[in-house]
């Protein structure tokens, strides 16, 4: 009997041993647990990857950018048409067909001193012609309406080469404000501001810091110094 009972105490340890290796089968389990939960991290790089494809979205909004690039080339090309039309508009000029000469309907650049006014007139190039000038006083008269004193052939007698002798009261012109176009002694077909003087290119002979120039306000021919501004009308020859 003693030997019986202890044989089915043995069976019974060896039962509970039996036991440990179902213990040891549900570690074995909870590792895979483990291996899934490695397979959800891979779910999360996927998760990233999907982010990047949104970044390259961003890259197409970048060619949004190239059309802003278009609409700027476009004002550029209407800037540029706005200049053609400003320089159409300026251009203005009138052939004299009594001495064949062509003028600057407006005269341009402000008023000048005499040098300055010379040389604004030599650089001018207007209507698609240089050979622009600064008239002399011969020219400058040829210009003077309604006023027969000072008109060309008239009783004033200063001329291309003269000196202060030359001028007399009959170069003082006629009454102001007097012309026959709206009051200015010149012809209807120029424009400016006539109650003031507008430069010749004849210095005075005598002294080449004085000039000529006519005041088209009262048909006036004078002589001041060349460091005073006045107007200046250039002119070309005709055709």
């Amino acid at each position: 009997m003693k030997t019986t009972c202890w044989l089915l105490v043995i069976g019974l340890a060896f039962g509970c041993g039996g036991s440990g290796s179902d213990d040891d089968d549900t570690g074995s389990d909870t590792g895979t647990g483990t291996a899934d939960g490695d397979t959800d991290a891979d779910s999360d790089t996927d998760s990233d990857t999907d982010g990047d494809t949104d970044a390259d979205g961003d890259a197409d909004a970048d060619t949004d950018t190239d059309g802003d690039t278009d609409s700027d080339s476009d004002a550029d090309t209407d800037a540029d048409s706005d200049t053609d039309t400003d320089s159409d508009s300026d251009c203005a000029e009138w052939l004299d067909s009594a001495s064949n000469l062509v003028w600057q309907v407006t005269p341009s650049g402000g008023k000048l001193e005499w040098q300055p006014a010379v040389d604004h007139c030599d650089g001018l190039t207007l209507c698609g012609h240089d050979g622009w000038r600064l008239p002399t006083i011969n020219e400058l008269r040829s210009l003077v309406r309604g006023c027969p004193d000072t008109q060309t052939g008239g009783a004033c007698g200063v001329i291309d080469g003269c000196d202060i002798y030359c001028w007399s009261m009959s170069c003082a012109g006629c009454s102001s404000g007097g012309g026959p176009d709206n009051g200015c002694y010149w012809p209807t077909e120029i424009e400016g501001a006539c109650d003031d003087f507008y430069w010749s290119s004849s210095s005075r002979a005598d002294s080449s810091s004085y000039a000529w120039h006519v005041n088209f306000g009262k048909g006036q021919v004078d002589t001041y110094a060349t460091y005073y501004t006045y107007y200046a009308r250039c002119v070309r020859s005709g055709p």
